[in-house]
């Protein structure tokens, strides 16, 4: 695999080539579109608005967004070249800057990427599968494959209500307060419903008495030692009680949006019109996706959310299908992959480590390497 001889079977045009992508979530799924403030502003999930034949207004419908699937992929690929790197001796010296602006889209070095002639950019492409699969941001290298979001599939978004075609219900809410500086111990306390309202709202009442009391019995410590005297027994002690209470403004009512579980989503990642993958590309993707399967997705992964049993498929590659264990979610995955996937992905894998491709995340490197070869 001779990274520098055009006619090397790697660089060689594949077949236009599609990965679909079914995947079914088995815990809640978040990818936030309006974060939440320390005042408890609602946390808004990634929504698309869609009309449906037989319906007469917009869904809001619940996605995973292709930029989202664009950077989980860019960030899975460098971090395998890194340990690729590290395994073989490298020491890295990377700056933040330009491995976060990589994982991005974006380049550092936009201004020097646009004045690349086309041959050039070729050269670059055969470097740097990553920037050729998924382009330089705001440069002028675009990237070859069209990632789409991951949309609920029609039977999860509508169902029959005797004749009526009416939407099923795929985003729910869940509320919580904060008790971080109170007398609670527990952080946060769910309101789940009207009992845990009511003693939510019995505990600020509570808490609010106690604060009230401390603060008095504090004033009246302060007077009784600037007139040499001391409190009551019984005051001492009432004081050692209320000696953990704070203030009730530091308590926090936040929402947070959530998909139900149990939704099927469709994706793909296809070549653009006018693309060709190459077998480096085409098994980089493979290997981006294997990798995706092992993992949670979106925000709040720590409650356990974003658990998704995955099924990418290929007409010639095969399939990849990722299991999760129904008694433990969070747990390693059970993942079966085709013989033919399975050799694509070792295939850029090893072709990575010859190549010594770790070596151009930053984009001064990659460029310095794309004028030796022109040389």
């Amino acid at each position: 695999m001779d990274l520098f001889n055009p006619n090397s079977s790697s660089m060689k045009p594949k077949s236009n080539s599609t990965f679909r992508i079914d995947a079914v979530n088995l815990s809640p799924l978040l990818q936030i579109e309006i974060g939440g403030s320390s005042k408890g502003t609602a946390t808004l999930t990634k929504r698309m608005y869609q009309f449906v034949k037989g319906y007469g207004r917009p869904i809001a419908v619940p996605v995973f967004s292709s930029n989202g699937m664009r950077g989980l992929l860019r960030r899975i690929i460098l971090e395998q070249l890194a340990y690729i790197g590290k395994d073989n001796g490298h020491k890295p010296n990377y700056s933040a800057r330009s491995i976060n602006l990589s994982a991005s889209g974006d380049s550092n070095t936009v201004d020097a990427i646009n004045k690349l002639t086309y041959y050039e950019v070729e050269k670059l492409r055969e470097l740097s599968p990553l920037l050729s699969c998924f382009g330089a941001g705001l440069s002028g290298i675009e990237g070859k494959t069209a990632v789409t979001e991951l949309r609920p599939d029609l039977e999860c978004i509508m169902r029959m209500d005797g004749d009526k075609l009416v939407p099923n219900i795929l985003i729910q809410e869940m509320t919580s307060v904060r008790f971080d500086q109170t007398k609670r111990k527990d952080t946060i306390f769910a309101l789940i419903d009207e009992d845990d309202v009511q003693k939510w709202m019995d505990s600020v009442s509570e808490n609010s008495a106690d604060f009230k009391e401390k603060k008095a019995l504090t004033a009246a410590l302060k007077k009784a030692k600037e007139g040499k005297t001391r409190l009551s027994d019984e005051e001492e002690a009432r004081m050692v009680e209320l000696d953990d209470v704070k203030s009730i403004q530091s308590q926090i009512i936040s929402s947070k949006e959530y998909v139900v579980p149990n939704v099927l989503f469709h994706g793909s990642i296809s070549a653009k019109r006018g693309f060709q993958l190459t077998q480096v590309e085409e098994g980089m993707l493979a290997y981006a996706l294997y990798e995706l399967v092992h993992r949670q997705i979106g925000s709040s992964k720590k409650d356990g959310f974003g658990v998704l049993e995955w099924t990418i498929s290929h007409d010639t590659l095969g399939d990849i299908v990722g299991k999760v264990n129904p008694n433990y979610i969070v747990g390693k995955r059970d993942v079966q992959v085709s013989p033919k996937m399975q050799e694509a992905i070792e295939y850029y894998k090893t072709w990575a480590k010859e190549n010594r491709t770790w070596e151009y995340l930053e984009t001064e490197r990659l460029l310095d390497a794309v004028n030796k070869m022109l040389k």
